[in-house]
């Protein structure tokens, strides 16, 4: 219940479609402010990275529900094509730009839900190098790949491992953030790299 009852709060607050197909889109965060996607273009798709993953292909068919178009983006490792009942599937890995550029040339992509990441706490302390990998610099790569393709609208899937030990519970959002494994550390990097982005080329989150 309370996955399902997040993802509708994720999608659903995304405005319904007017009349003429144009509309006003907001994506809320339960911690940040509300993106404004003015006159959005209901023939642009959103991309989903990670959709044949259990929240990600939960996304794509709230989406699909609300009348959105997709492309679920995904490298199998953990998901299952199965899952992609919904929209486009490529299959493709973050580490490669070209890959993701194909993507993005192929389709009109409005905006980008990002849940593609590696997620297992253990794992990480063992190799934290596979997880700054994959979960940062693969980021860096759609990130960037967005930038070059004007794309401004981009939903992250954080964690509350990058509260750390929590100092009081329910942990509120101005609860100190101090992650204590590579996972939560490298959940909190992106974090702040999209403030930067925000900052300097407009990518909002």
């Amino acid at each position: 219940m309370l996955w399902g009852a997040s993802i509708r709060n994720l999608v659903f607050s995304l405005s319904h479609k007017t009349q003429n197909s144009k509309h006003k889109t907001t994506f809320r965060s339960p911690i940040r402010t509300p993106i404004q996607m003015k006159n959005y273009d209901s023939s642009k798709r959103i991309l989903i990275t990670g959709g044949a993953g259990y929240i990600g292909s939960q996304t794509n068919k709230a989406l699909d529900r609300a009348g959105y178009e997709t492309v679920v983006f995904d490298n199998l490792v953990y998901g299952h094509k199965e899952h992609v009942k919904w929209g486009e599937f490529i299959l493709g890995d973050l580490s490669d730009r070209e890959q993701i550029g194909q993507c993005f040339r192929k389709y009109p992509i409005r905006a980008v839900m990002h849940f593609g990441a590696f997620a297992y706490v253990g794992e990480s302390v063992a190799d934290p190098g596979k997880y700054y990998r994959n979960n940062v610099v693969n980021t860096l790569n759609l990130l960037d790949v967005m930038r070059e393709s004007g794309v401004k609208y981009f939903v992250f899937s954080s964690t509350c491992a990058t509260y750390g030990t929590p100092e009081t519970v329910p942990i509120t959002e101005n609860h100190p953030q101090n992650p204590i494994n590579p996972y939560g550390r490298s959940k909190l990097m992106i974090d702040e790299i999209l403030k930067d982005y925000d900052t300097a080329y407009g990518i909002k989150h």
